[in-house]
């Protein structure tokens, strides 16, 4: 299976002190990726560097565009439009624009050849997340977990190949966070879209995520690859049923 994701000897740079040492990773479409840490560690960080938001050095290949930087500098993207999408940690939305029109107009953004979703897309969406009935309102009228869910949705209405997502569940009532937990769970299990995520839970990452990357308080790595590995390099962690 041809990797979506790959990672070689790959430092971040965050304000030029280095970060992230030397990950190695290699992510296939179906593969999740969960990013844990203490806050302040860099996981945010680690995330934009994927999308050229923050400098990195070493390899990085999404799809089949290949990146290599000797020195830390930003990511420059080629001119086509990958399909990649990003969920920022403060959602991102446009404040002027209706529920349903910043869902649309995330929509729009893509390239002809990439373009595959139907008029109804937004509608299905929409319903899925409980936003139907608030799709005239504005991002001011939203409540914190409305308007993370709507973030999301607006990722997911890319039909991305790579879903990245920056905190997605924080600060979210337990329902909300199982709302959007499922639904980019179902996304991944379609087994064509990698999903790499930053959270604070143990419990999901060791349950519902293929691989993990686990940083320290500076931001180095405790552990980076599959979680089978994990338990094997620590047995003294029981596996989570």
């Amino acid at each position: 299976m041809n990797a979506l994701l790959t990672l070689k000897n790959y430092y971040l740079y965050p304000k030029n002190q280095p970060r992230c040492l030397g990950v190695d990773l290699k992510l296939s479409a179906g593969h999740s990726l969960a990013i844990l840490g203490p806050t302040g560690c860099g996981k945010s960080v680690f995330l934009k560097s994927l999308v050229g938001l923050a400098p990195f050095s070493g390899e990085l290949r999404l799809l089949d565009s290949f990146f290599h930087h000797p020195l830390p500098k930003l990511l420059k993207f080629p001119k086509r439009s990958l399909p990649i999408g990003f969920a920022f940690e403060k959602n991102a939305l446009f404040e002027f624009l209706s529920v349903e029109d910043n869902l649309s107009l995330a929509g729009a953004f893509q390239d002809e050849a990439q373009t595959t979703q139907k008029p109804s897309d937004g509608e299905r969406l929409l319903k899925q997340i409980g936003l139907w009935e608030s799709r005239k309102k504005f991002p001011r009228a939203l409540s914190g977990g409305m308007k993370k869910r709507l973030a999301v949705a607006r990722t997911l209405i890319k039909k991305p190949k790579i879903l990245i997502c920056d905190s997605p569940l924080a600060g979210l009532d337990p329902l909300s966070a199982h709302s959007i937990f499922t639904m980019l769970k179902e996304t991944v299990n379609t087994g064509s879209t990698l999903l790499v995520m930053s959270l604070q839970s143990y419990t999901l990452a060791l349950t519902h995520f293929t691989h993990l990357l686990l940083l320290d308080s500076s931001g180095n790595p405790v552990f980076c690859g599959n979680i089978e590995d994990f338990y094997c390099k620590n047995p003294h962690i029981k596996a989570i049923s």
